[in-house]
C-alpha cells in the first residue's frame, strides 16, 4: 500500500490521540509526521514521473504493468528507502533525547552550583557581619575601660592634688605659726 498525505478523519485521530499522549509519545509522533513527510517527499523525487510506482502502476493512468522483476525491484527499492528513512528518523530521535537529557543534566549542574554560590554568599555575609559585631564590641568595651581608667586616674590624681595643696598649706601654717612664735618671743 503506498504512503499517501493524512486525510481529515487521521488529521482528528492524532489531534485526539496528541492530547492523549504523554511528552514522550508526542516526541515520537512528531518526529515520525517529520520523517513521513521526509520519506513522501524524497520517494516521489527519486522516482521518474513514468516510471512504475509500488503497485506497478504508471503515473496518471490506470494501467498496471505485468513484469514481475521491475515490480520485485520497485519493492525492494521501496523498503530500502523506508529502512534508511526509518533508522534516520529512529537516530534522530534518538539524538533529541540524549541532547534533552544533557541538557536536562547541565541545567542541574547549573542549578547545583548556583545554589552552592548563593549559600557560600550567604555564609560569607553572616561570618563578615559577625566579624564586624565582634570588632565593634571589642572597640566599645577598650574605650569603656579606657575612659573609666582615666576617670579613676582623674579622681585620684584631683585627691593627690588636694592633699598636696592641704599639705603644703598645713606645712606653711605650722611655718606660719613658729614664725610668729618666735617673734613673740624675741618681745
Amino acid at each position: 500500500m503506498p504512503l499517501s498525505w493524512p486525510s481529515r478523519q487521521s488529521r482528528k485521530r492524532e489531534k485526539r490521540l496528541d492530547t492523549d499522549l504523554g511528552t514522550h509519545s508526542r516526541l515520537t509522533c512528531s518526529s515520525f509526521h517529520i520523517w513521513l513527510t521526509t520519506y513522501r517527499c524524497q520517494s516521489r523525487a527519486l522516482r521518474p514521473p513514468e516510471s512504475p510506482d509500488v503497485a506497478g502502476r504508471i503515473a496518471g493512468s490506470g494501467w498496471t504493468q505485468g513484469n514481475d522483476t521491475e515490480l520485485a525491484a520497485a519493492e525492494g527499492h521501496r523498503q530500502r528507502l523506508e529502512r534508511k528513512y526509518l533508522s534516520l528518523w529512529r537516530h534522530n530521535v534518538l539524538a533529541r533525547r540524549f541532547q534533552h537529557a544533557r541538557d536536562t543534566r547541565h541545567l542541574a549542574r547549573a542549578w547545583l552550583s548556583w545554589k552552592d554560590a548563593c549559600r557560600m554568599e550567604v555564609v560569607v555575609r553572616a561570618l563578615a557581619r559577625q566579624r564586624l559585631v565582634e570588632w565593634s564590641w571589642k572597640t566599645w568595651r577598650r574605650r569603656c575601660l579606657q575612659s573609666w581608667v582615666a576617670e579613676r586616674f582623674r579622681e585620684t590624681g584631683e585627691k593627690h592634688l588636694l592633699k598636696m595643696a592641704f599639705a603644703r598649706w598645713q606645712q606653711r601654717l605650722t611655718a606660719a605659726e613658729k614664725h610668729t612664735f618666735s617673734r613673740l618671743e624675741h618681745f
